[in-house]
């Protein structure tokens, strides 16, 4: 057995280790070698479990179906000239009959394990946009949103269907489709120890801007996302919002003709998003020079940008689609009316008081229960606004100090001017009722209400005119009418919520009364 030496940088103690290291790096260069080459992504396919089935009963809408159709009978063949001119040899432009820049047709996802239970995220979606379009992709967490963004980055292999990026497919020939995208990812991806104008730099050169142009681009990049402040600072330091302005700033870098914005405004305040916003929709429709698709949780944001949308739901199914107003116009459950009940001076409610059997003092107070039969037998007020005043009801502030009195009695001033909103108010909703089959009471807090009737046959026009010609006879001070908004429409198909639940519904009967 050979001596060992004592010294333990002798090279008979060390020719073990230093072997193994090598041994390690080559083995390691291989293995990154081969995962670049993308050679285990079949791994991630073997399972023992069978993949879902298709849906073939799945119910969809007529604007999915007939985006499905028009995807599926384009002509795939991209021409080598609309591609050149994707990469900088002429100006975007639209026309002809080239398919559209960006083709997703019948991309399904679901995601396997070996031994575990295939997940679904995506079933069978289809979409396309052409330069000039902003296409704001809309779902609750988990519909499958980032799913079909790493389709399109090829981060995510589809289970079926292809995606297409100005003619190459994103599967075969990424490394070509891959020059013409310009990605803001959902989580930043900066290097903490570059700067600002580093990073802006740095991306230029690796999208192959000529050199002569980059501090121009640089510059500009700097100034659309007001990052002037920030242009020296180290990315690690910069906060949340300056953070998504510097990732939006290097998806822009250059004026790419594909953008993807993943939840682009999360965490900016409200003048740095509009100054995204201003960048993005410049690029997009004015221009006419890229195609956008956004993911974002802000209605708000989807309606500034997109030119049409598409709203996913969890199952990876797409629900609808088409412009922001003809979403709207299709799925709007009716028009919101909100009122607020001209103020009542206090010899007013003196004198409202003495009609109805009560004392001029409204300082005083009454016993709820007695106040109440008493009006019900006199009948000058009408039942419905009395039967209000119970715990859940409209009255439930009088039930409530009643309940809290030890003598069951409320001050007359609050009683007297109950009295007189609520009339006010259910004259509104009775003339409202004879026009619409419903009247729905979403809110109401004192002196106002907010109200849904459905739209019918009846414009928004037409409502205005009608509380603009009678708000001196129902009281009205101020009034606004507004379509349902698309927050209310994404929620109903989130099945988050049917919109905004109705705390009482108004009709009027057969014999022309209303009720409850």
């Amino acid at each position: 057995m050979p001596e060992i030496p004592s010294d333990i940088w002798a090279w008979f103690n060390l020719k073990g280790d230093a072997a193994a290291l090598i041994a390690h790096f080559f083995f390691g260069l291989v293995v990154i070698f081969l995962i670049e080459c993308d050679l285990f992504a079949c791994c991630g396919r073997l399972t023992c479990r069978s993949l879902p089935p298709e849906n073939e009963d799945m119910e969809l809408d007529d604007d999915v179906v007939a985006e499905i159709d028009r995807v599926a009978n384009q002509d795939t063949e991209y021409g080598a000239g609309d591609q050149e001119q994707l990469l900088g040899a002429e100006e975007g432009k639209t026309g002809g009959t080239r398919p559209d820049v960006i083709r997703v047709d019948g991309f399904r996802k679901a995601y396997t394990g070996l031994c575990s239970s295939p997940v679904l995220a995506v079933e069978k979606i289809s979409f396309g946009l052409d330069y000039g379009e902003c296409f704001a992709l809309l779902g609750v967490n988990g519909a499958g949103k980032s799913t079909t963004f790493k389709a399109l980055t090829n981060d995510a292999a589809p289970t079926a269907g292809t995606v297409t990026i100005a003619g190459y497919n994103v599967q075969e020939e990424f490394g070509e489709a891959r020059k013409l995208i310009g990605y803001c990812p959902q989580y930043d991806a900066l290097f903490h120890d570059l700067t600002v104008s580093e990073h802006l730099w740095f991306y230029a050169k690796l999208k192959g801007v000529p050199a002569s142009r980059r501090s121009a681009m640089v510059e500009r990049s700097i100034k659309e996302l007001n990052l002037k402040d920030h242009r020296n600072k180290l990315a690690g330091t910069l906060s949340g919002g300056n953070k998504r302005k510097l990732g939006v700033a290097m998806a822009l870098l250059g004026n790419p003709p594909i953008i993807l914005l993943d939840e682009p405004s999360a965490g900016m305040d409200p003048e740095a998003r509009r100054f995204m916003w201003t960048v993005v929709e410049k690029i997009s429709q004015r221009d006419k020079k890229s195609a956008v698709i956004l993911t974002t949780h802000s209605m708000e944001e989807a309606e500034a940008l997109s030119t049409k949308m598409g709203i996913m739901v969890r199952g990876g199914i797409m629900r609808c689609m088409g412009s922001t107003q003809h979403v709207k116009n299709k799925y709007g459950v009716g028009y919101e009316v909100e009122i607020k009940v001209a103020k009542s001076v206090y010899e007013n409610l003196q004198a409202f008081s003495e009609m109805h059997g009560f004392d001029r003092n409204l300082q005083g107070k009454v016993k709820l229960d007695h106040a109440a039969a008493k009006m019900r037998e006199a009948r000058q007020v009408d039942p419905l606004v009395l039967d209000q005043i119970v715990h859940g009801g409209l009255g439930a502030d009088l039930a409530v100090e009643a309940h809290l009195d030890e003598n069951d009695e409320v001050k007359l001033y609050h009683l007297m001017q109950y009295l007189y909103v609520q009339q006010s108010g259910f004259k509104f909703i009775e003339a409202l009722a004879g026009i619409f089959d419903q009247v729905e009471i979403l809110e109401h807090c004192s002196d106002f209400y907010k109200f849904r009737v459905p739209k019918e046959d009846k414009s928004i026009g037409y409502l205005f005119g009608l509380i603009e010609d009678k708000k001196q006879e129902f009281n009205v001070g101020e009034y606004s009418v507004s379509q349902t908004s698309l927050e209310q429409i994404f929620q109903t198909f989130a099945n988050q919520s049917a919109a905004d639940k109705a705390q009482f519904t108004y009709k009027i009967n057969a014999l022309g009364a209303l009720v409850c």
